[in-house]
């Protein structure tokens, strides 16, 4: 996580804040593309690496 924190292209704060909304997203059961439609700093981060499926358990 801290590699994807402070590599993020905006800096540390917004790698944190793409973070958060990423667990935001999982947690509200979202998909990160749906929305990362409405939060940029997810959207950046999506944009540099991408992402991976992930299911609840």
């Amino acid at each position: 996580a801290g590699g994807g924190i402070h590599g993020h292209p905006w800096g540390s704060k917004a790698g944190a804040t793409a973070m958060k909304q990423a667990v935001d997203a999982f947690m509200k059961n979202i998909s990160v593309e749906k929305y990362a439609e409405t939060h940029k700093e997810l959207k950046k981060a999506l944009e540099k690496w991408g992402y991976m499926f992930a299911e609840k358990s």
